[in-house]
């Protein structure tokens, strides 16, 4: 029985590590696809672009993400770590960008500092190192002693 205990415990920390997992995955997708979108409308945008021509673009780019190549983007680009297989379909990101204007976004640049570095650098840490030696940790915890 106790050993049956010990095993379930593990098998329920790691299934919990790896939902963590999953979604820390997904909101390190949605933040670096945000800002691909942010990075074509930046350079789409010209030196005369502003107030209702600014979000016309922003608009378009939203409802065309293919003419713009802003999947591409995100594959091939800056986000070196995304698969295409975990992008979204375009259409999840039109109707979100219809409640959330895409002039409202700050790039992820703009959340880095000198002294605390970058948000989303720490979430890859998290993701490729931290959560993996958590699982690795707990089970070292966990092992049965034999007895001497």
């Amino acid at each position: 029985k106790d050993l049956s205990n010990q095993i379930s415990g593990i098998s329920r920390v790691e299934s919990r590590v790896a939902a963590l997992r999953r979604h820390a995955v997904r909101v390190r997708n949605h933040a670096k696809l945000v800002d691909c979108y942010l990075s074509t409308f930046y350079k789409n945008k010209g030196i005369f672009t502003f107030g209702a021509s600014s979000r016309l673009l922003a608009t378009d780019i939203t409802e065309n993400p293919l003419k713009y190549r802003v999947y591409s983007g995100a594959v091939l680009g800056q986000s070196h770590n995304i698969s295409r297989y975990d992008l979204p379909d375009p259409g999840v990101y039109r109707e979100f960008f219809r409640s959330n204007p895409l002039i409202d976004f700050k790039p992820l640049t703009s959340t880095c500092s000198y002294f605390k570095g970058c948000p989303i650098d720490k979430l890859d840490i998290t993701i490729a190192y931290q959560l993996p030696e958590l699982v690795g940790k707990y089970k070292k915890l966990t092992q049965i002693q034999p007895y001497l």
